[in-house]
């Protein structure tokens, strides 16, 4: 059977995620926190699958077909009691019997010319298909409106075909009835993906195709994007009931149907809660994008050479206005600009504190301290008012990695003051560590960082009709499930959202999607950062008598500095003279909601809060064991500060148990660091 694929226009809502079993790092969710594997070639159709044989064979069609009365032996008992009662009916008797096994047998082969027709008519669609993805991606709009339109003709005679009587007949069949009843319901899918979806979503897309989503003056088309939104909500209703009948069908029995209709039951199962999802987006992403009048973000620009929590430090502020569409960027200004406050703003509450520094509530660099990106949103925003920039009706927060592959999108290079060039593949190994070694007034630093981040955003939006939609959705999708990017919306709905679609960098409270969490935050001032790494490893689950479900973690933190490396580095990186090359920083372990974590053993050196070696960078939340017990937001959080010698390491096993009812696996949401996190799910 023909297998559809619409393009990935949408991240599923990890609040709606399926259960899709997972064998390995490179399995379902990839190896980053919580994204799934690498995404292959959007396409809106598969390979076209060869058409299952058809299973009646010729002497299928010499027997009788089936029969419109369940027990044919009670039958044929009850035409001998009446023989032997009205012995004067046999010529007529027996002539109803052939003539009953005649029309069955023209109906079976009758049948097996339909299911032919069928096949051609599957195959076809599945060739439409490969040439309306061509067509769109080459920009031939005209083209692929012309063959939406032939798809459309195409999957009715499919449809009308399947819906016949003699497929309903054939439902009767013993065995194999079920399997024809299930073909119909994958040509009632079919049906509903071409005409509630494709078709009118071609209509929606402008002449030149997906590019007409931006305009080369920098404008994202809202109209364009409602109009799709509209489309793809409106089909909800239909695609969620088909998607029912496919999962309610009972397994195939002929083989060669149960690889393409699995292949429609995940695609149905999937793009049932998508186009429930656009409902969500059709309310909030138009305001976002400033159709209901202009909208001021702060943007972010975070470093992990000082790791903080939540993306990293906050190195470099700047705005971002969108009015309908228009986006318009500020200048990027260093913290110099955005200081220190005296006191803590007023949304920074005593457990942030308690747990994350008083410098999260009052000190711009140091909020993202905080493990919850809302928290940090919110805080930032009221630190940015405070310091006399006015009032922001959001926070985007993103780290050099994310600089870097923006600037890959556009080709853009950057030259610094002292005449380094950075593009798609130097930019963050040089802003990390580079500029620090090269530059040691930290107004330099400063100065290089935010110009980086402008040419970076300048050289997306200011380019964003050129460049290539589907990589630019790809590069945030990666970037976010990584943790390098995250968003705050000061209006509820729109954070929601931003929850929802995994945007918000909050670890999910969803109990049926269980996620924990791995953060990590620089107990002091230097750059040293830039040389930690870690490898994590979660265990296959074991279900719980009470539903719940236990998993065993290993998170292992490697110090990669050699004596070498630490001879050419400044006392601006390492903090000061007298360094030993050891990384010293806290970890927080986060439970999944409703979760627990337990039966934690450590390797390594820890310090408890009478001995913390650094008091500018202590916490006051107590507790003088390697890991201590509290909760954050009702949920259970093990913290501890742990140095990691030059060469060494530091390893933390232990169970994490989700809530009782969880639907998926758990996933990992981590800091982001340098190098990617390595998440081996078994």
């Amino acid at each position: 059977m023909m297998h559809i694929r619409l393009p990935g226009c949408f991240i599923l809502p990890r609040s709606r995620r399926m259960n899709v079993p997972h064998s390995s790092q490179n399995g379902s969710r990839g190896k980053h926190g919580r994204h799934a594997a690498p995404e292959q070639e959007s396409s809106f159709f598969q390979p076209e699958q060869e058409f299952p044989h058809n299973p009646y064979n010729n002497s299928d069609m010499r027997s009788d077909g089936p029969v419109p009365y369940a027990n044919r032996r009670e039958e044929v008992a009850r035409l001998r009691r009446k023989k032997k009662h009205h012995g004067n009916k046999p010529k007529i008797i027996a002539a109803v019997i052939i003539t009953v096994i005649l029309v069955f047998g023209v109906s079976g082969a009758a049948f097996a010319m339909s299911a032919m027709e069928a096949k051609d008519d599957a195959q076809a669609l599945v060739s439409q298909g490969k040439q309306l993805k061509d067509q769109i991606v080459g920009g031939d709009m005209a083209s692929a409106k012309t063959t939406s339109q032939q798809m459309a003709s195409t999957v009715k005679k499919l449809h009308d075909t399947t819906s016949g009587p003699l497929w309903g007949v054939a439902t009767l069949i013993p065995v194999v009835g079920g399997d024809i009843q299930t073909v119909r319901i994958v040509s009632d899918s079919a049906e509903v993906l071409v005409n509630d979806v494709l078709v009118p979503a071609m209509d929606a897309i402008p002449a030149n195709g997906l590019a007409g989503l931006m305009s080369e003056d920098g404008a994202i088309n809202v109209s364009v994007i409602e109009d799709l939104l509209n489309v793809v909500s409106g089909s909800a209703p239909v695609l969620t009931e088909n998607a029912a009948q496919l999962e309610n069908s009972p397994e195939p029995t002929i083989e060669q149907l149960k690889g393409p209709i699995d292949q429609v039951k995940t695609l149905m199962a999937t793009l049932a809660p998508i186009a429930d999802s656009a409902t969500e987006l059709k309310d909030t992403l138009p305001a976002i994008l400033g159709a209901d009048g202009k909208r001021t973000y702060l943007i972010i620009a975070c470093t992990s050479a000082e790791m903080r929590s939540s993306v990293g430090f906050a190195g470099s502020f700047g705005l971002m206005t969108v009015d309908n569409g228009k986006i318009s960027l500020g200048e990027f200004v260093g913290a110099d600009k955005n200081p220190r406050l005296a006191e803590s703003v007023s949304a920074a509450t005593d457990e942030d504190i308690r747990l994350f520094r008083v410098e999260s509530s009052l000190d711009s660099r140091d909020v993202p301290q905080i493990i919850d990106f809302e928290r940090v949103g919110e805080i930032e925003s009221q630190i940015w008012d405070a310091n006399g920039h006015g009032k922001v009706d959001g926070v985007i927060a993103l780290d050099t990695i994310v600089l870097q592959r923006m600037l890959a999108l556009t080709g853009t290079k950057v030259t610094t003051p002292g005449g380094d060039v950075l593009d798609g593949n130097s930019t963050s190994d040089f802003l990390l560590n580079g500029v620090y070694k090269k530059y040691t007034d930290p107004a330099q630093q400063d100065a290089t960082f935010a110009l980086v981040a402008n040419a970076a955003a300048n050289g997306v939006f200011g380019n964003i009709g050129k460049v290539n939609i589907a990589k630019l959705a790809s590069t945030i999708k990666s970037s976010v499930d990584e943790g390098r990017i995250a968003v705050y919306m000061a209006n509820d709905n729109e954070e929601a959202m931003l929850e929802d679609f995994g945007f918000a960098g909050t670890v999910s409270s969803d109990t049926k999607v269980p996620e924990t969490g791995i953060y990590t935050s620089a107990c002091y001032g230097g750059k040293m950062f830039y040389y930690l790494a870690s490898d994590i490893d979660v265990g296959k689950g074991v279900k719980n008598s009470d539903g719940s479900i236990t998993y065993d973690v290993k998170v292992t933190f490697s110090n990669q500095l050699d004596s070498a490396e630490l001879g050419t580095l400044t006392d601006y990186i390492t903090n000061g003279g007298g360094f030993d090359g050891s990384l010293h920083f806290f970890v927080y372990l986060l439970a999944p909601s409703g979760g627990k974590i337990s039966d934690i053993t450590t390797e390594g050196t820890f310090y408890g809060a009478d001995e913390y070696p650094i008091p500018a960078f202590a916490i006051t939340a107590g507790g003088n064991d390697a890991m201590n017990e509290t909760t954050y937001q009702g949920n259970d959080l093990w913290y501890g500060w742990t140095k990691v010698p030059m060469g060494d390491k530091t390893v933390i096993t232990y169970k994490v148990t989700t809530a009782p009812g969880a639907e998926s696996d758990l996933v990992v949401r981590t800091t982001p660091l340098a190098d990617d996190t390595v998440i081996d799910y078994q």
